[in-house]
């Protein structure tokens, strides 16, 4: 089986991945995340103004404007890579690490900080582990997040 498109699978030494391993902090495996409230507070996070669920269930931010377009939904984080990439790792994230197995996918993150904080889900078989690496991405994001005392980039040293 290979990585999901456009990403890679790289071995890292052994040494490198105790180093990094030693360095972040502890996780536990999380369950029934709910997916909704991660993209929310992600979003709210990224800076997007007026973060809110519109009547039919959908997570709007206001992109400016008037009429129709003023309104966006917001990046489905947790389902996608390419959001991620686009709207979290640019200015916020030094580096990803990807690590899988049947039955978990990892993601370590450091941030501009130079702390390391790591989504970990568990999976039933390694297919799934290549569909939930950005779930992985976003719970580790979400530590990140956690890890400061604002919830907006520019309140803090990671942003």
């Amino acid at each position: 089986m290979s990585p999901p498109k456009g990403l890679k699978s790289v071995a890292i030494p052994e040494e490198l991945y105790n180093r990094l391993k030693a360095r972040r902090q502890s996780h536990q495996a999380l369950s029934g995340v709910n997916e909704q409230e991660l993209k929310e507070k992600l979003a709210k996070w990224m800076g997007l103004k007026r973060v809110h669920v519109n009547e039919e269930g959908y997570l709007l931010y206001c992109a400016g404007g008037l009429g129709a377009d003023r309104w966006q939904e917001v990046p489905d984080f947790p389902q996608s890579l390419d959001a991620c990439s686009k709207w979290i790792v640019p200015e916020r994230i030094l580096e990803i690490t990807f690590m899988y197995s049947s039955n978990c996918v990892s993601c370590d993150i450091e941030g501009l900080s130079s702390n390391f904080f790591e989504g970990h889900v568990n999976v039933e078989s390694i297919e799934e582990a290549w569909t939930k690496s950005a779930l992985a991405l976003c719970l580790a994001v979400e530590k990140l997040i956690d890890s400061k005392k604002g919830s907006n980039p520019s309140e803090n040293e990671e942003g």
